[in-house]
């Protein structure tokens, strides 16, 4: 009886997973209090995407650009990136101290 009844919430656990992914999943699809079209906040929420995953790979894994700038030259770039994008920045430093203290 014991073991229905924890199958049971993990059988409604994976439901609010479910419902929250898909709730988040539309969230850019929906526009903004600012009437900023879906489409525009869609393609935003991709370039972020790609920016904090660059960075991430440049801090885990640096290597070396297809154009052959130095890592100096990358670190460089990157900073510049950071100064630019304040929010997004802090967002992949939180991210990252998150991951080096997982392992």
């Amino acid at each position: 009886n014991n073991s229905n009844h924890l199958n049971q919430i993990s059988i409604e656990s994976k439901g609010i997973q479910k419902a929250a992914t898909s709730l988040l999943a539309i969230l850019p699809l929906t526009g903004n209090s600012e009437n900023t079209p879906p489409n525009k906040i869609w393609t935003q929420s991709i370039r972020d995407g790609l920016k904090l995953m660059e960075w991430a790979i440049h801090d885990f894994f640096p290597m070396p650009r297809a154009d052959g700038s130095s890592k100096k030259d990358e670190d460089t770039r990157v900073k510049e990136e950071a100064k630019s994008h304040p929010d997004l920045w802090n967002r992949h430093q939180k991210w990252v101290s998150i991951a080096k203290e997982a392992t």
